[in-house]
Order: structure tokens, then C-alpha cells, then sequence
């Protein structure tokens, strides 16, 4: 029951926080910093390629993150209709599979935000 509760609420805020700082970023509304956003080598480069790294994650930042929420409550629905300490496999099935699609999405945001931020500073992809 815990699991799927508080695993759920947890998948669902990291969905909504990962979402919404790319989202922040791509509007240029999150500027070029060391403590929020994608932060690779390419990204931190440039202002310019700040938001072109964001704005080219952006689409997938928001499937991940449709993703991730739709998990997120079938995983408090199944948290809330299960009444036993230990978690059910669906609680498990249900936790692996949205956890393991927010890492794996945000590792795979943050290598489409840098291949697009390196293609603003031109062929050498640095300075």
C-alpha cells in the first residue's frame, strides 16, 4: 500500500518538475545556471545553445512526462485499492516500469539536448 501510494506521488512530482524545468528553459524563462535545467557540456556552452538544448528535449520531455503521470496514478490506485503491508507485483511492476522510464528519459533528454546544443556552435562543437 505505502509503496504505491507514496511511489506514485513521487513518480508524478518528478514528472511534473522534470517537465517543467525543460519547459521553463525552452521559453527562456530559466536562464543558463549551474543549479536547474539539462546541464551537459554542450548546454552550459552558449546561452543560445542553453535554449536550443532545451527546446530540442522539449517534446520528449513531455511524452516522458505524460508517460510517468499516467504510472503515477495507476500506481496510487493500486496503492489505495491494496489494504496488504507488502506490495502487490502490479505495485512492483508498476514502480520499476515508471521509475525506470523517468532515468532512462532523463538520460536520454539530456543527449538530445546536448547533440542540439553542440550543432549552434558549428562544426568543431565548441568555443
Amino acid at each position: 500500500m505505502t509503496m504505491g501510494l507514496l511511489g506514485g506521488i513521487g513518480l508524478l512530482a518528478c514528472a511534473i518538475a522534470i517537465y517543467g524545468v525543460i519547459n521553463s528553459a525552452a521559453k527562456g524563462n530559466l536562464p543558463r545556471n549551474g543549479g536547474a535545467g539539462i546541464r551537459t557540456v554542450g548546454t552550459r556552452s552558449s546561452d543560445e545553445a542553453w535554449l536550443a538544448g532545451h527546446r530540442a528535449a522539449l517534446p520528449t520531455a513531455r511524452l516522458v512526462g505524460l508517460i510517468c503521470g499516467a504510472l503515477a496514478v495507476l500506481l496510487v490506485i493500486a496503492g489505495a485499492m491494496d489494504g496488504k503491508p507488502d506490495p502487490t507485483v502490479t505495485i512492483v511492476v508498476l514502480f520499476v516500469l515508471g521509475y525506470g522510464i523517468m532515468l532512462g528519459g532523463a538520460f536520454y533528454l539530456a543527449r538530445v539536448a546536448d547533440r542540439a546544443a553542440r550543432e549552434t556552435l558549428g562544426p568543431s562543437g565548441s568555443n
